[in-house]
């Protein structure tokens, strides 16, 4: 497997996604009620995207901002950010 090199400048196009050179992956992380929660690490920097997006539509619901946003998109129904699901990175 190939792991997707960091955007130019070693910016994500991505919100909520940004590049970590010590392990060279993409992570992800979001800010929610003042607390910070890290997503993990990934191969790609979509599959951090993703995970962004999961954990936003989870703490925000219908108002959050999302990277993939579709149409009719409802919240998964978390309270706690602590619960929040994470992704498994799909090129593991």
């Amino acid at each position: 497997m190939k792991i997707q090199r960091r955007a130019q400048g070693g910016r994500s196009k991505y919100k909520g996604v940004s590049w970590y050179s010590r392990h060279s992956r993409w992570q992800a992380q979001i800010g929610a009620n003042g607390i910070k929660r890290y997503l993990g690490r990934f191969r790609s920097e979509k599959a951090a995207a993703l995970a962004y997006d999961l954990a936003a539509k989870a703490a925000y619901g219908a108002e959050a901002v999302l990277n993939f946003p579709k149409k009719g998109e409802k919240s998964a129904g978390w309270e706690n950010l602590e619960e929040l699901p994470v992704p498994p990175d799909p090129e593991d």
